[in-house]
């Protein structure tokens, strides 16, 4: 990729008429790489912030550029300052800021990141906020960007098997295999003994933006926690529901405290992994649910997690990669988005139908049976990268790209 050398373009208006803000050194520091949010819901950047905590992306290389909606941008900017993170923040598109010789990261694959990839003094880099199965994973719009990151060939076969590149484009670094580096962090879960003092975990994913991308479990789950307790011996369960849960549904929040209300009931313990700041959500199962213990990451030990309940979403890749045994709910009535692949390295999975709906089914993970699944889950483009931290893989990354020509 050849780059312009023209850097970043001041503004010659204030900004007090708040189209646009900006951190006191955004526009000094030139060298830093980007990343790009258009996205309506606030606490994505708590997606985001992921990468941060594993240190693949670090404040002193990457800034953070964010289209405000509403107004609602102190949630973001306070998150950036804590973490020194320069930001710029934007309402009107004409107020994208102008950068050239940057790498620019794209967390979710939207159609509004087309008004910054057609900056073409940059290169454009889908990375995404984990490895799933969900259709997102296969948009068309993904040949719009340079270069595409993902876990391994899995992800390479479900975009080659569902027609979004053809095999021979992805050489010459069209797709880059980062192995789980582009999971971000969950050191907070680690696996258990079964038998041992492990918990329970369930982790579900929302009701997506439209209902042919509603994956959740969440209205369906009760009986399968309370039928299977018994292969892990434990009735205390960890949960984290997804920052967006009922968003789009609010009828959601509620299936997510008659959850909680009838593992309660049933004597479980319940412990709530809180990731970043608390949601709304979050701030009202606190105060409903005084019994609830509230795990911080970073200020307390990981968790424990003996056998998971997931949703078809990136969770799923997280259990898997930590050999947690997991239960995974797919509802066959939607669209999904696993190769063949996938079902083929996964053969060792014991199917069981769900109590409350026909065509919603339960994989469970037998972890003896899956060494060539995880192989091909979790790959790199070159062997040195294995050894690398996320930070030096960062840096083999900016090179590369930096040094391609497409």
């Amino acid at each position: 990729m050849i780059f312009s050398k023209k850097i970043f373009a001041k503004f010659n208006r204030n900004d007090e008429n708040n189209e646009f803000q900006h951190s006191s050194h955004f526009f000094d520091q030139n060298e830093k790489n980007v990343l790009f949010m258009d996205n309506q819901f606030l606490n994505s950047i708590d997606q985001v912030l992921r990468y941060f905590d594993s240190g693949f992306l670090t404040p002193e290389k990457i800034r953070i550029v964010f289209k405000s909606y509403n107004g609602k941008n102190k949630y973001i900017i306070d998150y950036c300052n804590s973490l020194n993170i320069e930001w710029y923040s934007y309402v009107r598109n004409a107020d994208i800021p102008e950068i050239s010789n940057c790498l620019v990261f794209y967390p979710f694959n939207s159609s509004k990141n087309v008004r910054m990839i057609n900056n073409r003094n940059c290169a454009h880099i889908l990375l995404l906020h984990g490895e799933s199965n969900k259709i997102g994973s296969i948009k068309p719009l993904t040949r719009v960007y340079d270069t595409i990151l993902v876990a391994g060939s899995i992800a390479i076969d479900r975009l080659t098997e569902n027609r979004i590149f053809e095999s021979r484009q992805i050489s010459n670094h069209k797709v880059i295999k980062l192995g789980d580096t582009v999971l971000g962090s969950f050191d907070n879960i680690i696996p258990g003994d079964k038998f041992g003092e492990a918990l329970i975990g369930y982790f579900p994913t929302w009701e997506g933006g439209n209902e042919k991308e509603n994956l959740t479990s969440l209205d369906k789950i009760y009986p399968e926690i309370f039928n299977r307790q018994s292969l892990c011996n434990s009735s205390h369960i960890a949960i984290r529901f997804h920052p967006h849960t009922g968003v789009r549904r609010p009828s959601y929040k509620k299936h997510a405290k008659d959850l909680i209300v009838k593992l309660i009931k049933n004597d479980f313990k319940i412990t709530y992994m809180l990731m970043g700041l608390p949601t709304l959500l979050e701030e009202e199962l606190k105060h409903q649910f005084p019994c609830i213990n509230w795990h911080k990451q970073k200020t307390l030990k990981p968790i424990k997690i003996g056998m998971a309940f997931v949703d078809n979403a990136a969770m799923e890749a997280v259990m898997d990669t930590k050999k947690i045994l997991n239960y995974v709910l797919l509802d066959y009535s939607k669209e999904n988005a696993a190769p063949e692949n996938y079902w083929k390295l996964k053969s060792g999975y014991q199917i069981d139908m769900l109590n409350i709906k026909a065509d919603w089914k339960v994989y469970k993970s037998r972890s003896s049976n899956l060494k060539k699944y995880y192989k091909k889950l979790i790959e790199y483009e070159h062997p040195e990268l294995v050894a690398m931290s996320n930070e030096n893989r960062f840096d083999w990354l900016d090179k590369l790209i930096r040094n391609s020509h497409f």
